[in-house]
């Protein structure tokens, strides 16, 4: 029986988040930045989705220990630590 691994078609986007006034982070705006990433489902680790986005130059060198990411399922957020900010996220848009 062969191993079939699940891969994902996935819409990266810049956040541009606003504080409301209890002091959430919504979504202003987003934009796309790229609609054509393929992931395998085993490298949606929080590990290999930084390591990728900062090989690709969406995320400097110098995010290291400042970013985090919080998956929600169908939406994967990556956000300042200190602040919970999201800047980026991940859209899981089809499944293969």
């Amino acid at each position: 029986m062969k191993n079939h691994q699940a891969y994902y078609k996935v819409e990266l986007r810049e956040i541009d988040a606003l504080r409301d006034s209890e002091g959430n982070w919504i979504w202003n705006e987003s934009y796309v930045l790229a609609d054509d990433i393929i992931f395998c489902e085993a490298a949606l680790t929080p590990r290999t989705i930084l390591k990728s986005l900062r090989d690709w130059g969406y995320l400097s060198p110098a995010s290291k220990g400042r970013v985090r990411v919080v998956d929600e399922g169908e939406l994967i957020e990556i956000q300042e630590k200190s602040t919970g900010r999201p800047i980026l996220a991940l859209l899981l848009c089809e499944r293969y």
